[in-house]
């Protein structure tokens, strides 16, 4: 559903990269749950990150979303992996935050109708209520929109607009890059 689809192609390897970085080393993630008691977050363990599997996709996409700041606090202190400074750099681009909230907001929602059908019986009156629900919310944010930014994205966006030269975002100041503020709005 997401091939050849300019963002989804800029955003799939960053998660892999980001994910991966915390999938093999007791010693990254015993440091991440630190990060986040430090910056008073809740204490969450990446998730693996499973392109075909859009609950899996999403999960792992709100949670680095929730830990953003604790990653960037750990690839920021992380300075003799590249891959850790590679992150980094790509975790503090707008291309990066405006991708994580647009697919934050989005697969958020698709999540809620997918988890429906995991039930061993899907309950026809709580699945209609769950599309009208959402069906209602997306009139709400996209009707009349060029661009389908949900609550996330608008709120960075919102931020981004006010102060073309610094904005944070999730406490972590952020510098207006003027080809990726285009490139966003």
């Amino acid at each position: 559903a997401a091939s050849e689809d300019e963002l989804a192609d800029y955003f799939e390897p960053c998660m892999r990269d980001i994910i991966n970085y915390f999938a093999h080393s007791s010693s990254r993630k015993l440091h991440l749950s630190q990060s986040q008691e430090e910056l008073g977050l809740e204490v969450l363990q990446m998730l693996r990150y499973v392109v075909t599997r859009w609950l899996s996709r999403g999960e792992a996409t709100l949670r680095i979303y929730r830990n953003y700041p604790a990653l960037v606090k750990d690839f920021g202190e992380d300075s003799s992996s590249g891959c850790a400074i590679t992150n980094l750099n790509t975790m503090l681009s707008q291309k990066f935050v405006s991708s994580l909230c647009f697919f934050a907001d989005f697969l958020e929602r698709q999540n809620t109708v997918s988890r429906i059908f995991q039930h061993a019986h899907v309950c026809i009156r709580d699945l209609k209520q769950t599309v009208d629900m959402i069906r209602k919310s997306i009139e709400t944010l996209y009707l009349g929109q060029t661009f389908l930014g949900g609550s996330r994205f608008r709120k960075l966006q919102s931020a981004m607009t006010a102060d073309r030269g610094e904005f944070e975002f999730e406490q972590v100041p952020l510098i207006c890059n003027m080809e990726e503020h285009t490139w966003v709005m």
